[in-house]
């Protein structure tokens, strides 16, 4: 056998050891809808903006959320949790959550969730945050998310989120 020749069996082989794990994963796949009670949650962005507008113009800025939840509650569609802690970053401003006063629901059917509380920035300031998710994708270990939300920052400006994002079990 040539170099060629080999190269193709070990791609072959490497096709036929994967194709069945590829085909059986989903089915193994850990889903939110299978959540107890006391089970915590990481979400992380993979990318996101804010957008808001200042004296007409638009300005768009880096945005990024990381939140730990947990599962406080299960009533038949609905999954309620609290968030533990948090961090939500926009326009290089570093919001952490007030966990006392988060709260969130996630509708087993729908695959929509809601988040709400405050937040505090380093200089003292509280701001309301509204999300909104909405499940993409289930992989193995967890599950893509679309987010979006709003809040009113200290100076008055209403900030716009859409996010890319992941959610995963932690324990």
């Amino acid at each position: 056998m040539d170099k060629k020749q080999k190269s193709a069996l070990l791609g072959l082989t490497a096709l036929l050891i994967l194709a069945p794990s590829m085909m059986i994963t989903p089915a193994l796949a850990s889903s939110f809808n299978d959540a107890s009670i006391g089970d915590k949650y990481a979400i992380i962005t993979i990318k996101g903006e804010a957008k808001t507008k200042i004296q007409g113009q638009v300005i768009t800025t880096p945005a990024s959320v990381e939140l730990i939840m947990e599962v406080t509650e299960i009533y038949q569609d609905w999954i309620l949790f609290k968030v533990n802690r948090g961090e939500i970053e926009v326009d290089g401003v570093t919001y952490y959550v007030i966990s006392g006063w988060w709260r969130g629901s996630h509708n087993k059917i729908t695959h929509i969730g809601q988040y709400e509380g405050w937040a505090q920035d380093n200089n003292g300031n509280n701001v309301y945050f509204i999300i909104r998710t909405s499940d993409l994708n289930q992989t193995q270990e967890g599950c893509f998310m679309g987010m979006k939300g709003a809040f009113r920052d200290p100076e008055g400006n209403y900030w716009l989120l859409n996010l890319l994002t992941y959610r995963f079990k932690m324990n």
